[in-house]
């Protein structure tokens, strides 16, 4: 019984950070309307057997566009696995942010539990569950993938220390696909966070093993590349065909604007406007501080292995740091992390590290009973701040309709659009010189097919933008796509007489490799998995 009492707490602790979810309705965020949106058009795509869904047909005023291309995909499969159960579009939006909760403070507990143990468990996922950050993420916010990417922090820090503490097939597999699976979930938080978990992997795995060398390659090497290839299917085609969309040429954000100013860390106004508030918890900041005095002082048998963890969090706490300052600037404008539009996200990143650090005030006792009182104090004040600014009601036929970009500046619509469409259109399929009538039109989100009777040469318009994928047969043979006009719309040159024209928006060689990459990782990974699982029942039943 007594084991359970570390996973009440950080239940209990859950609820106020939850409760407003649990409500009826929804509320206004910054993204989470948006991401209710990009949940029904997700439902439309995978209804239409668009597997994986790619090009967003009814959005952009019906026009379509890549959106699942680009914008990180498992906030929406996650939340589509409670749709097709029968939950409504906001309850499920509002369900895998309650499980981004739930998940964060779980995945922490055992990350630090083992690391340190039970009651350093309790400190670290406590004080991450109600950073402020976090709760700005939910209810200032509204940022699905930056809210689920607060679970996989933790989750793949902590599958990455079980793999180096006992490697196996089964280990190689969690750690692999909690690395695709933090990239499918946000893909910037994913950016920003690597490069610390690739510096975690090389320390820990050096303390370890003397061959470094030798296991690296044997166990990790694989975990590394099959967490990549497992996700490839949304990461390559993003980078490789990103030329093709506005995000390439255009900023999101003057990024001078949203650096942070030291102050903001220990007093910043809770608001709902476009700029947060940035505290980072004064607890947080003052339990981080103790920690790592405790681990970079530490006397006992562990010494080398704290005084190393404790050097490297308090280099990545500073680097991080440095990162939200102006100072930073020449950094941001390196590849990849040039496209972040605000230096401030990297506040998650600091949320976990600030909230792993502070665990190690458990290991003295009178400070690890201070800090268990402040943090009860703190819990008392969360209801303050996790709270949406007001509530509303609109039901699913709101969001299955709403047919906007669902992005701030659409930056994901192809370069060679000037006139972005305003308005939905009458028809999928226009005749705009000729004389002819259209029959048997069927289109869903990745097919466009109809039958033409033409009385004299046609120019068929298709009230889709082009995109690289969309291609069309005439009576079974292809037919050049014409999209040099303002709008980019796709048009056909027919000829006379009656014909058959079938659209459709397939794989790319990049995409198809990429699909390629990420089944056979699939199949890789099952395979581990069932190997070990079938190891472990023959060394229990030979018991």
């Amino acid at each position: 019984m007594r084991r359970f009492i570390p996973w009440l707490i950080i239940f209990l602790v859950s609820i106020p950070v939850i409760l407003p979810l649990t409500k009826s309705g929804f509320f206004p965020t910054h993204d989470g309307e948006w991401a209710v949106v990009r949940l029904a058009e997700m439902h439309r795509e995978l209804k239409d057997m668009q597997i994986p869904p790619r090009w967003a047909d009814f959005l952009n005023h019906g026009y379509g566009y890549p959106l699942f291309m680009y914008t990180y995909p498992a906030p929406f499969y996650l939340g589509e696995v409670f749709h097709i159960a029968g939950i409504g579009l906001v309850d499920s939006v509002k369900i895998v942010f309650i499980l981004s909760v739930i998940l964060s403070a779980v995945f922490m507990y055992l990350l630090a539990r083992e690391l340190t143990g039970p009651t350093a468990g309790i400190i670290a996922s406590s004080l991450y569950i109600i950073a402020p950050f976090r709760l700005v993420d939910i209810y200032v916010r509204g940022s699905i993938g930056e809210s689920l990417a607060f679970a996989v922090f933790p989750l793949l820090f902590w599958s990455t220390l079980k793999l180096i503490l006992d490697p196996n097939l089964g280990r190689i597999s969690l750690t692999a696909a909690s690395l695709a699976f933090l990239i499918l979930t946000h893909n910037i938080s994913a950016l920003l966070f690597l490069p610390f978990w690739f510096i975690f992997l090389f320390v820990e795995v050096k303390y370890y093993y003397e061959d470094f060398a030798k296991y690296f390659l044997h166990y990790f090497a694989p975990a590394i590349i099959l967490g990549f290839a497992l996700s490839a299917f949304f990461w390559a085609p993003a980078i490789m065909e990103k030329k093709y969309i506005l995000l390439s040429l255009i900023p999101l954000a003057d990024k001078m604007e949203h650096f942070i100013r030291p102050l903001e860390f220990w007093n910043s106004p809770w608001n709902y406007g476009l700029r947060p508030s940035f505290q980072l918890g004064w607890l947080h900041i003052l339990s981080f501080i103790l920690g790592v005095i405790i681990l970079l002082t530490e006397r006992g048998v562990d010494r080398k292995k704290n005084f190393l963890l404790g050097s490297y969090l308090l280099i990545s706490i500073l680097s991080l740091l440095f990162l939200t300052q102006s100072i930073s600037l020449p950094v941001w404008q390196f590849p990849l992390l040039r496209e972040i539009d605000f230096p401030w996200r990297i506040l998650g990143v600091l949320s976990f590290f600030l909230s792993l650090g502070a665990m190690y005030v458990s290991q003295v006792p009178l400070l690890k009973k201070a800090i268990l009182f402040l943090l009860f104090l703190s819990l008392l004040l969360v209801p303050r701040f996790a709270k949406p600014e007001s509530f509303f009601t609109k039901d699913n036929s709101y969001y299955e309709t709403n047919d906007a970009t669902t992005t701030s500046m659409d930056e994901l619509t192809p370069v060679w659009v000037s006139e972005k469409p305003r308005d939905r259109p009458a028809s999928k399929v226009d005749i705009i010189r000729g004389s002819s009538k259209i029959e048997g039109l069927f289109y869903n989100s990745h097919n466009i097919d109809f039958n033409l009777n033409s009385s004299s040469e046609s120019i068929v318009s298709i009230n889709t933008i082009y995109f690289p994928g969309w291609s069309f047969t005439l009576d079974g043979k292809p037919v050049l796509i014409d999209y040099n006009n303002p709008t980019g719309l796709m048009t056909l040159e027919v000829p006379q007489g009656r014909h058959m024209v079938v659209g459709k928006f397939e794989r790319t060689p990049i995409r198809l490799l990429a699909d390629i990459i990420s089944l056979i990782a699939f199949l890789i990974i099952t395979s581990l998995i069932l190997k070990d699982t079938i190891s472990a029942l023959r060394r229990k039943f030979l018991k």
